[in-house]
């Protein structure tokens, strides 16, 4: 079977391996003339180009990621050893919600959760045991949220972005389907890729407070809840303020009327 080629998203250029890594080869745009390359050169200082290998010093060119990993292949519904339960010996499942809110819809970090427990609720609970409510209900909520039967649109849009795992950076994929997002601008002047990279953003967003993970279960973890909160929880201005399970459910509920109804 002949390997397909790769072309650069802003010039159609054909992209050139370079390195090759344990999980992805590196592949870059060389075409002097692209625009994405033209349009980062104009933001670098001319004094900073003319020193030895000034270009070189920044990363101009549009740049792929092709991963060898076989995701498809990858455990997603086997629980982690030593779950905990949700048999609460001191709080209850309604502050462990709370706990919850403040750490993933609000983005909280670990520290400061613990204390808007205390100031807010009035409820004093250590950072580490609000680092196990989130396990737990990670652990409880990954396997649901793994194998959700979503809607799939025509167009998938996908792409990586990274994260630190004790301070070495670690790669995350998030898909998103773009039929979803019924926005006018979305729909006809945003480029699939600046919708990936919006999500990627807003990901970040909840991350930055974390500023990297000890472990990847507990990358895991973290993913899981988010995308839980993002999927069936969070609002969304461009869907009239519905999540996006909801919104599909409504468009899955509308095409299966019967004829003639309203």
């Amino acid at each position: 079977m002949q390997r397909p080629s790769l072309k650069c998203l802003y010039c159609s250029h054909a992209l050139a391996r370079k390195k090759d890594r344990k999980h992805f080869i590196l592949h870059k745009c060389i075409n002097p003339k692209c625009s994405y390359y033209l349009h980062n050169l104009k933001k670098v200082d001319k004094t900073d180009l003319d020193e030895d290998y000034g270009k070189n010093k920044y990363k101009l060119h549009y740049i792929y990621r092709e991963f060898t990993i076989n995701f498809f292949k990858m455990d997603i519904t086997t629980l982690p050893k030593n779950a905990s339960s949700l048999k609460f010996s001191k709080n209850n499942a309604y502050i462990m919600s709370l706990c919850l809110s403040c750490r993933i819809n609000l983005g909280l970090s670990l520290r400061k959760t613990a204390q808007a427990m205390n100031d807010i609720h009035g409820v004093s609970i250590s950072h580490q045991m609000v680092a196990n409510y989130c396990k737990t209900a990670s652990i409880c909520i990954k396997p649901f949220v793994d194998t959700y039967p979503y809607e799939k649109g025509s167009v998938m849009v996908g792409d990586e972005t990274y994260i630190k795992v004790r301070g070495v950076k670690g790669y995350i994929w998030l898909i998103i389907n773009a039929a979803t997002r019924t926005d006018a601008v979305s729909t006809e002047f945003r480029p699939y890729k600046q919708m990936i990279e919006r999500l990627n953003r807003i990901y970040k967003a909840s991350y930055r407070s974390i500023n990297g993970f000890d472990n990847y279960d507990g990358a895991n973890y973290n993913l899981a809840l988010w995308v839980a909160y993002y999927n069936f929880l969070r609002p969304h201005k461009f869907l009239r303020f519905h999540t996006p399970v909801e919104q599909t459910s409504s468009r899955m509920a509308t095409t299966c009327r019967p004829n003639g109804s309203s």
